[in-house]
């Protein structure tokens, strides 16, 4: 048998009907409406196989992407590193009054992506009964991932992954459309976040894992702090960034991060912020390990509920003479360290991924070749550091296949 089903990354549901929900989030500001992305599932085919049989009970769908206008028009504002990079889709699974009554867990389960708008997409985990709804039978998900590199998501849906789910021979999965019951619910959440049914959440390329939905409100969430300047300047081998208030409510903190390329950023240094404020208030930091090249700065400020908003980027640039090549570049299999200095001074090696995770660091004694072919293709940098000096340079890599 087969059904159409729409959905929408969001709040409500799917169903073996044709039922479809909406959700909308920023990462700055949760207003709504704000962007969306939509998930829609086409092409349900249930295959029940009775008791004794040598084959399953499956359950195969097509999975098809798209976004919303203000989705696209919001990167054009703000930048491709806001898009989305994961969210955790999960399905409840009612087999329906003319199907298999008792909470089953899958017993295989396969995700493949059929298009460059995902990097990749997990195998679903299963999710505890606990957690289920009343009157569902089984709870999985499925986690898609995207990466700097993904071809960007259109307005119109593209076929991005094919999903099927498999049970034990005897597991009945119901009629849906007779009024037996047979549904599916979905819920959506950032990647590593529980998946609720009162809201969607989907992390971006640039670091905020838990953009809540926004209320249907027109209303925007005030700033911690409203800021009228942010500089950076080169001081020596140092970089000074400063930068001040004019007002100041419920602030928590600045965090300043730094990026080699604008798009993979690591937290620097936290200061704390005067919190409550109606005149201008000045504050500092100094960056005295600046990395070889551009070096990128900005600011986020945070409230003390959570609530952040960022500063515009400043760079500053400083050329240190480096005895160190990387190659090949773009990398498939092994990274390799060439050296012109003494490589006893190296003290560390460590590789992050787009979102800035840290996803290999070297042993005590570092080595000039790094095994990289477990690593997904996509942009890292690569931050090298030295022993008697407090300087470390990075380097952008391309692991392609």
């Amino acid at each position: 048998m087969k059904k159409i089903s729409k959905i929408v990354i969001g709040l409500l549901c799917m169903n073996l009907t044709s039922e479809f929900c909406a959700a909308q989030t920023t990462p700055i500001d949760n207003v709504a409406p704000g962007p969306h992305i939509l998930v829609e599932t086409r092409n349900f085919v249930v295959t029940n196989s009775p008791s004794g049989s040598m084959s399953p009970t499956t359950l195969k769908f097509d999975l098809y992407m798209s976004a919303s206008q203000a989705y696209v028009n919001y990167l054009v504002a703000n930048g491709t590193e806001f898009g989305f990079q994961s969210g955790d889709v999960a399905f409840d699974l009612d087999f329906g009054t003319d199907g298999t009554t008792v909470y089953t867990l899958p017993i295989g389960w396969q995700a493949v992506k059929t298009n460059n708008q995902l990097s990749d997409i997990q195998a679903p985990q299963n999710l505890a009964p606990g957690t289920l709804p009343a009157g569902y039978d089984t709870r999985f998900k499925f986690t898609p991932i995207r990466t700097m590199q993904s071809d960007p998501f259109t307005t119109t849906p593209t076929h991005v992954a094919t999903a099927t789910m498999s049970w034990p021979a005897g597991t009945i999965i119901g009629t849906p459309g007779t009024g037996s019951g047979a549904k599916i619910q979905l819920r959506c959440a950032a990647s590593g976040f529980g998946t609720g049914g009162t809201g969607s959440k989907w992390g971006d390329l640039n670091g905020n894992s838990a953009n809540t939905i926004g209320p249907s409100s027109t209303l925007a969430t005030p700033l911690p702090v409203k800021l009228v300047n942010f500089s950076a300047v080169r001081e020596g081998n140092t970089a000074t960034l400063t930068w001040s208030t004019s007002e100041e409510s419920n602030s928590d903190y600045f965090e300043v991060q730094r990026s080699a390329d604008s798009k993979v950023w690591e937290k620097l240094k936290t200061v704390a912020a005067k919190g409550e404020s109606s005149v201008e208030v000045h504050y500092s930091a100094v960056d005295d390990s600046p990395m070889n090249g551009n070096n990128f700065y900005r600011l986020k400020m945070i409230d003390k509920d959570g609530t952040f908003a960022l500063s515009k980027i400043r760079n500053v640039e400083f050329e240190f003479k480096t005895g160190y090549t990387l190659f090949p570049n773009p990398v498939s299999d092994k990274l390799n360290f060439k050296s012109t200095e003494d490589w006893n001074t190296v003290a560390s090696i460590k590789i992050y991924n787009a979102q800035g995770v840290e996803v290999y660091t070297s042993p005590s004694v570092p080595v000039k070749e790094v095994d990289v072919k477990n690593l997904p293709s996509g942009t890292y940098v690569v931050k090298l550091s030295r022993k008697q000096s407090r300087q470390s340079q990075s380097y952008k890599v391309v692991i392609a296949r």
